[in-house]
């Protein structure tokens, strides 16, 4: 089983479980090399980017010839103004708090993003940390947020849409259905979020912000079990 899917297009980076919240997961998976976590963070990442590239300029040279679709450029620009930043904030705090919260009550979402942690962020040092938490919440955001969803529509089907099929491309691995149902309603909320502040960046921004949240508090979780063994 590779690592391409825990640390890459879904990579939808989950808070540990706590000392009391299946710790079965953990051992019995391997820890992935810090290379391989890297090729896949980077390959799948990249490709994801790409896409959502594409269809963005494709939407916008469609609708200048006249093809009766939303040119993706121009309904979900790159910017972030200061304005926005409360609400980005906001929802990368909700997506965070929503997630220990989870975690705590549903023991089979903390099985698989407790497994899928230990298999992507164990040989990470703090920097890696940063950067696959970084290039997933991009990539991701670029091509449902900013190519899927407006060419779908800036409004709630458009949210919707973008947030199931962002869900259902979490089933891979050791996340289980439990874990892309949670996955399809924080990709709803960041759609809520692009549609509310009128760009793409807003949804990079909390995604890659949750992501290093999660990433980081699972980091320290561990740091911390070992001083205590």
């Amino acid at each position: 089983m590779d690592t391409h899917s825990r640390c890459s297009c879904f990579i939808g980076f989950s808070l540990a479980a706590s000392a009391s919240a299946a710790p079965v997961a953990a051992a019995s998976v391997a820890a992935a090399p810090r290379e391989e976590v890297w090729r896949a963070c980077v390959t799948t990442s990249g490709g994801l980017a790409v896409a959502g590239l594409l269809g963005r300029q494709l939407s916008s040279w469609s609708h200048a010839a006249g093809v009766p679709i939303s040119d993706c450029l121009q309904a979900m620009p790159l910017g972030l103004s200061l304005s926005s930043l409360p609400l980005t904030l906001a929802a990368a705090a909700v997506v965070s708090a929503a997630r220990l919260a989870l975690l705590r009550l549903l023991p089979a979402f903390a099985a698989a993003t407790n497994a899928s942690n230990v298999r992507a962020l164990s040989n990470l040092n703090a920097t890696d940390l940063i950067w696959v938490s970084v290039l997933p919440g991009i990539s991701e955001e670029l091509l449902f947020r900013g190519a899927l969803l407006p060419l779908v529509g800036v409004n709630a089907v458009g949210v919707i849409v973008s947030g199931g099929v962002f869900g259902m491309l979490h089933v891979t691995g050791d996340r289980n259905l439990t874990f892309a149902s949670w996955a399809s309603c924080v990709g709803c909320l960041y759609g809520v979020l692009a549609v509310a502040t009128g760009d793409i960046t807003s949804p990079m921004l909390a995604h890659s912000l949750a992501n290093l949240v999660s990433a980081g508090w699972w980091k320290w979780q561990q740091q911390q079990q070992q001083l205590q063994q």
